[in-house]
């Protein structure tokens, strides 16, 4: 990796890490919504940004299917308990479909799915589908824990990690297929191509803000765990630039 790469890291863990500590302590007011989403842009844009330069139609076409599929699933989850369990959200995201999911919530999830795609192509992880499934239940598992404990959502009936039911990562490997399968179909065969390094900051972004988020509301294994996983990018990224 260059040298401005490793800084826009470095710079991008610490940004992560110092908005983790203000959000764990103050919370997420639902009247400063759109500070919420706009960070959600943030994290957000390095991936999207890579997609969109692949290929322009392709990746809009992905993107808009990948929305329109996420509040599907998610609004179908609060409204049946299916795959994720029974569950509501706070009003932090801001507007919801018919009362339902957040219109913020692709900009949480496009980026999980598409990361974890890419990754899990670059260390030739056979069995893709199967491969992003799995690590996004992973990154879930760091993610999740911090959101109960924010109040982002509430499950009406906790569960044992953390207050988050074991179900919801059945569900979130179900629904991780389900991206992988669209990100396969739109640009599975130009994935390669891809600005890997700006998909990764995504995740690395994204990673560093819930790991601060555990870490300061003293939960050690998604902290952890999280670690584990940045260095996993970290690792992928050097065994591409070796390619």
């Amino acid at each position: 990796m260059s040298r401005w790469y490793n800084y826009t890291v470095v710079v991008v863990m610490l940004f992560s890490v110092i908005a983790s500590f203000f959000v764990s302590g103050i919370g997420i007011d639902s009247e400063l919504w759109v500070v919420s989403l706009i960070f959600m842009f943030i994290f957000a844009l390095p991936s999207f940004f890579s997609i969109v330069k692949l290929d322009r139609i392709k990746a809009v076409l992905m993107l808009a299917v990948l929305s329109i599929v996420s509040l599907a699933i998610e609004s179908f989850a609060i409204k049946t308990g299916f795959p994720y369990g029974l569950f509501y959200y706070q009003d932090s995201l801001g507007p919801k479909i018919l009362g339902l999911a957040p219109l913020a919530v692709p900009l949480g999830w496009i980026p999980l799915v598409l990361g974890s795609y890419v990754v899990v192509r670059r260390l030739r992880i056979r069995f893709t589908y199967l491969g992003t499934a799995a690590l996004l239940v992973l990154l879930d598992m760091v993610i999740d824990p911090g959101s109960f404990a924010l109040g982002i959502w509430i499950w009406r009936n906790p569960g044992a990690f953390y207050g988050v039911p074991l179900q919801n990562f059945v569900g979130w490997f179900f629904s991780g297929m389900i991206g992988a399968w669209i990100v396969h179909l739109f640009v599975g065969e130009i994935i390669e191509k891809a600005n890997y390094s700006m998909i990764i900051l995504s995740l690395i972004g994204i990673v560093s803000f819930w790991i601060g988020i555990a870490f300061f509301k003293v939960m050690w294994l998604p902290v952890i765990l999280g670690c584990c996983l940045l260095w996993l990018f970290f690792f992928s990224a050097k065994a591409q630039n070796q390619r």
